[in-house]
């Protein structure tokens, strides 16, 4: 009894280590590769991943406003689940089954004749020209009840809010450029434009028309 007391505790504290280091190895990833592609600050409070099956969540991620703007959080995700497959981890190709975000906060703020997610977009780009050999694939994203703050050098529309609509998107990165960057802009692009959109459908930034049209013409 003694033996198989010893092995099943020695089984359970592999398996707490193996987790732990899985959560750190995926928290410090997505922290490091995050922030040379958006070239800000972008941090994660916590990461739980299960190591038989994939299955878990992403807390606390948060994409710190670039240089020239407030140190706000420009999106803010307070939990995000998804599930990963597990032997991708070890390939050149990271395959990630779902990814599910709910009430995401993104700040939006105009500052001179500029904005924070566009200079993020720019950001994107520019890292793009220096593509990692590391390939991500997110087969499912879905952000829902997502809401926009926006933060103008305007009085009449600074704290002004908007709803984001329902991004849905299916496999991607699913093709010969779905290298960790393009595969994160994928992604990005079209939660900026709605935010955009939104904001400006409902009059928010009316008077910054200018500065928006340019935002969504990129």
């Amino acid at each position: 009894m003694k033996v198989f007391a010893t092995i099943a505790g020695i089984i359970g504290a592999t398996l707490i280590i193996l987790t732990l280091s899985l959560d750190g190895i995926i928290k410090q990833n997505i922290e490091s590769s995050a922030s040379e592609l958006l070239q800000t600050e972008v941090k994660v409070s916590d990461v739980d991943i299960s190591i038989f099956n994939g299955s878990g969540e992403i807390e606390g991620l948060a994409v710190i406003n670039p240089e020239g703007f407030s140190n706000q959080v420009a999106i803010g995700f307070e939990e995000m689940n998804m599930k990963v497959n597990l032997r991708s981890l070890l390939s050149d190709t990271v395959i990630v089954e779902e990814l599910i975000v709910q009430n995401p906060e993104i700040y939006l703020e105009q500052k001179g004749g500029s904005a924070n997610l566009k200079e993020l977009s720019n950001n994107i780009d520019a890292s793009s020209e220096e593509e990692s050999s590391k390939k991500l694939i997110i087969n499912y994203f879905l952000m829902e009840e997502g809401k926009a703050t926006v933060s103008s050098e305007i009085s009449e529309i600074n704290g002004a809010e908007a709803s984001i609509s329902k991004i849905e998107l299916n496999d991607v990165g699913r093709n010969s450029s779905n290298t960790v960057q393009q595969t994160m802009k994928q992604i990005l692009q079209p939660i900026i434009e709605d935010v955009v959109s939104e904001t400006v459908e409902s009059q928010i930034l009316n008077k910054v028309e200018n500065t928006v049209n340019d935002l969504i013409g990129g």
